[in-house]
């Protein structure tokens, strides 16, 4: 009975204890995270801008602290000296940083070069107001990302100063991608096919990382199995590391194809990066017709036969332009 009794002193002694550490975010009172914005899909081309806001509810700021993986790399403490410490981290590369002259605000440098140089001594650009850590928010810039090394799981952690010494974070997940800047580009495709031709068309897609892969649609669907369409090929990467996608497609331009009073088709290339599902397609559709044997007459010869029939076949004339007509149409 006495052993029970004392591991149970022993148990409330440590809730006692550790009860002040354990706050939630919305409790109502005290340090409150208020926003964290992360986005889910970062482009390397791009700086991945990442930015916390917080309400301290009457307490201390103790910290800031930005994490990759549960790994710090990002520490701002104000009543520390210095304010800012960082920690090296697998493709994480934070954008330099130099000292204001705010007792409570620390600024970043828009000077910095790709081989990582800190410019110290620059001047501050027009991003000081959106760059910055202060006592309701920190907002940080990470350049140089790489798809393999700078996806992960980003976390914002705050923390007060005792008595409370609450902590409060937020975790997103952030997917590295380079997205295609433009709409997949088709050639090939005439305006217009008679019986017999083959439609023969190419497609290549915007440079991304991971490549894109190339499909084809005509009016909506799959082409049917009379058709040859490619692999997706890849170009070499260029100097961002970005690779180019093609494919070609042949088929019979068969009558079946082309729908409606307009003998019309339409083709599609659809341009998509299976690897990241949260980017959507890229498309490019393209409308072409055909024409059936007794629309080869042109214009010069219709002159000519009405020119050669006279007023006396004039009628005749004009009961086979109606038919002509009707053949265009239906």
């Amino acid at each position: 009975m006495f052993e029970f009794q004392h591991l149970w002193w022993l148990i409330c002694s440590i809730i006692i204890i550790v009860h002040p550490w354990i706050v939630y975010p919305d409790d109502g009172g005290g340090l409150r995270l208020l926003e964290m914005s992360v986005p889910s899909l970062a482009d390397p081309r791009d700086p991945l801008r990442l930015s916390c806001h917080f309400t301290m509810g009457g307490e201390e700021l103790n910290s800031v602290k930005w994490y990759k993986d549960e790994e710090e790399f990002f520490r701002y403490m104000p009543l520390q000296n210095p304010a800012i410490l960082t920690f090296p981290v697998a493709g994480v590369h934070l954008r330099p940083v130099i000292p204001s002259s705010h007792s409570h605000n620390i600024y970043y440098s828009n000077n910095y070069n790709s081989n990582n140089n800190y410019h110290r001594n620059g001047v501050i650009g027009d991003d000081k107001a959106q760059l910055y850590c202060s006592k309701s928010h920190c907002t940080i810039e990470l350049v140089n990302l790489t798809r393999v090394h700078s996806s992960g799981a980003y976390k914002c952690e705050i923390s007060s100063e005792g008595p409370t010494f609450r902590v409060v974070f937020s975790t997103t997940n952030v997917t590295v991608a380079a997205i295609p800047k433009e709409r997949p580009r088709v050639t090939g495709l005439k305006a217009v096919y008679h019986p017999g031709d083959i439609i023969n068309v190419s497609c290549m897609s915007s440079p991304s990382e991971p490549p894109s892969t190339i499909s084809f649609l005509i009016n909506g669907k799959p082409p049917p199995q009379s058709g040859a369409v490619s692999e997706t090929i890849h170009s070499h990467p260029d100097q961002d590391g970005l690779v180019a996608s093609s494919a070609t497609m042949k088929i019979p331009a068969e009558k079946s194809l082309f729908l409606g009073p307009s003998s019309a088709m339409e083709l599609r290339c659809v341009s998509q990066i299976p690897a990241v599902p949260q980017i959507p397609p890229h498309h490019t559709a393209l409308t072409t017709i055909f024409k059936s044997p007794h629309s080869y007459l042109s214009n010069q010869t219709w002159m000519e036969w009405s020119k050669n029939s006279g007023s006396r076949n004039s009628h005749i004339f004009s009961l086979y332009l109606i038919s002509y007509l009707m053949l265009q149409i239906f």
